[in-house]
């Protein structure tokens, strides 16, 4: 997967952005799967990453892989 759209490109017909997650790794894999099937040509990460749960290390990490 990979997202090196830039994010004001002429380019870009879809855009998906991703918000309050708050730590939330299976839904956070399922909106990547999702974008991924949708041919979605940027992502832009808008916050709201993490919280005290126990995945909020990995949400991080996903979201550091996008780019």
């Amino acid at each position: 997967m990979s997202f090196d759209s830039p994010v004001f490109s002429s380019k870009i017909r879809s855009l998906a952005v991703l918000s309050d997650i708050h730590g939330n790794i299976r839904a956070l894999d399922a909106v990547l799967d999702d974008i991924t099937e949708q041919d979605i040509d940027a992502v832009v990460c808008n916050g709201d990453y993490v919280t005290s749960s126990a995945h909020s290390v990995e949400v991080v990490q996903r979201v550091r892989q996008l780019g």
